[in-house]
């Protein structure tokens, strides 16, 4: 059977065995920020996440990406991870697990990136004329959702920030000469280009419960 990784906010094991993997579960359950990744060594994955208090499940099997439709109760969620860490099928049955779609993935996606840019203040890195500071390859420009303002003057003389929101901040970057936005998320980063960000901005500025085609 092939290796498997538990990885979670706490750090990654190699061949977890079922107390790490309830554990695991245990705090995705207690907690309102969390995520608990069973993946094997032939790039298959099983995923939950809890997010504002929300919980989701998808998967990676082959090339198809598949979700959980709606919320998984506990039993569920137990059945799926404990059924992946032993090697056995039965769960891949359950007819809640619907395939996503490439439009459905680039939709999550989007919402994903939108829930991202409205988590914390937007702190814009811009030169002394007020633009966005681009990298030393005037390429792209980095968003820093929790940079050090003393730290960019000293590596930047005269340099500055720019406390936005998502929308101002995507106009910014549309208008800008720089193709790619860097956004750090803790410890991770998340590159946006125009297209992607012509497309959030777009979504933000939908109405709520409006048919635009970027509706969830």
């Amino acid at each position: 059977m092939a290796r498997l990784t538990l990885s979670t906010d706490e750090g990654e094991r190699e061949d977890p065995d079922g107390p790490a993997v309830d554990a695991a579960l245990a705090r995705l359950a207690a907690e309102s920020e969390a995520y608990a990744l069973l993946s094997s060594e032939t790039g298959e994955y099983l995923q939950a996440t809890r997010s504002a208090g929300r919980l989701s499940l998808e998967r990676q099997e082959g090339s198809a990406r598949l979700s959980w439709d709606g919320e998984p109760a506990a039993s569920e969620l137990a059945s799926a991870f404990s059924g992946f860490l032993a090697g056995s099928g039965e769960w891949r049955a359950h007819p809640r697990w619907k395939r996503s779609t490439d439009e459905d993935a680039a939709r999550e996606h989007r919402q994903a990136l939108l829930e991202l840019l409205g988590a914390a203040p937007l702190k814009v890195p811009s030169a002394p004329d007020g633009t966005l500071l681009s990298s030393t390859n005037g390429e792209v420009t980095a968003l820093l959702a929790f940079a050090s303002e003393a730290a960019l003057a000293e590596a930047c003389p005269g340099a500055g920030m720019l406390t936005v929101e998502a929308a101002r901040l995507l106009a910014l970057f549309l208008a800008a000469p720089q193709q790619v936005l860097f956004v750090e998320a803790g410890a991770d980063w998340v590159s946006i280009d125009k297209a992607e960000a012509a497309a959030l901005a777009e979504l933000i500025q939908a109405p709520p419960g409006g048919g635009g085609k970027n509706q969830a």
